[in-house]
């Protein structure tokens, strides 16, 4: 089973894929993210004449992923280095939200820690602002929204 993969397209053969667990047997790439999964109630945002806002309510509550990355590695994207379907790291990351999914426009299959069955999510924010520390490592936080 697979442990926070993403794979794209969602419920198909994966032409891309990011890979977190111990598939492949690199122990760089070992490892999980701290993470987080609540639901958040949909709501519309409605501003009066007079300025004053109003929330409302509506449809079922989509989960938000969110993704913590500490000491996430560069990884490697380069031709003939690795496939689209097993990218690694940032720049696997990279790869996989401009080239698969355009960053918001389509969205793709998640598993979290459990890997039990496959989640449609859509990228929502986070992976554009990662700093770069000392060693080449990444910091991130990602966040995903499930489809429904």
């Amino acid at each position: 089973m697979p442990i926070f993969q993403f794979s794209f397209p969602f419920d198909g053969a994966d032409t891309y894929t990011v890979l977190f667990d111990a598939a492949p047997a690199n122990a760089t790439y070992n490892w999980n993210p701290p993470y987080q999964a609540n639901p958040q109630a949909r709501q519309v945002v409605r501003e009066s004449v007079d300025g004053s806002k109003r929330g409302y309510s509506i449809g079922t509550a989509p989960r938000l992923f969110v993704l913590n990355f500490r000491a996430l590695p560069v990884g490697d994207n380069s031709a003939g280095a690795v496939s689209q379907t097993t990218l690694l790291g940032y720049l696997g990351m990279l790869e996989f939200f401009t080239d698969a999914t355009d960053w918001a426009r389509l969205p793709f299959g998640f598993y979290d820690h459990e890997g039990a069955s496959e989640i449609e999510v859509r990228y929502v924010r986070g992976f554009r602002t990662i700093p770069r520390f000392a060693g080449g490592l990444y910091s991130a936080t990602i966040v995903l929204e499930e489809e429904l």
